[in-house]
This record gives C-alpha cells, sequence and structure tokens, in this order.
C-alpha cells in the first residue's frame, strides 16, 4: 500500500484518496488502535504547525 499522491491545489478527488489509503490501512484495527493513531498522527501535525508557524503561507481562495 502506497501513501496517495496529493495535488498542490487538494482536490475532492485528493480527500477520496487519503480516506481510501486510511481504510485500507486500518483494516481490522480495534477501535482503539485507530483512536491512539489519531492522537499520534494530531499531535506530529501539532508539532509540525508549531514549528513552522513563523513561516509565511500564502492562501488562495
Amino acid at each position: 500500500m502506497k501513501k496517495p499522491k496529493i495535488s498542490k491545489d487538494f482536490t475532492v478527488e485528493d480527500i477520496r484518496k487519503i480516506r481510501d489509503y486510511d481504510a485500507e490501512r486500518m483494516e481490522g484495527w480495534t477501535a482503539e488502535q485507530i483512536i491512539k493513531d489519531t492522537q499520534d498522527k494530531t499531535r506530529e501535525l501539532l508539532e509540525y504547525l508549531e514549528q513552522n508557524k513563523s513561516k509565511k503561507v500564502s492562501v488562495v481562495c
């Protein structure tokens, strides 16, 4: 199972790819395992955002 390639525009199709990837990756997991994985990934994301908060981010609306 390979991580999905996400486009720079982050489209609805990208969200579907991520959901399919996660569903396949977590197949057979218990609820506790899914919760722990989600918490771990959230912690990683928060640390990344904290480290990079001073960097300017351009947003296209």
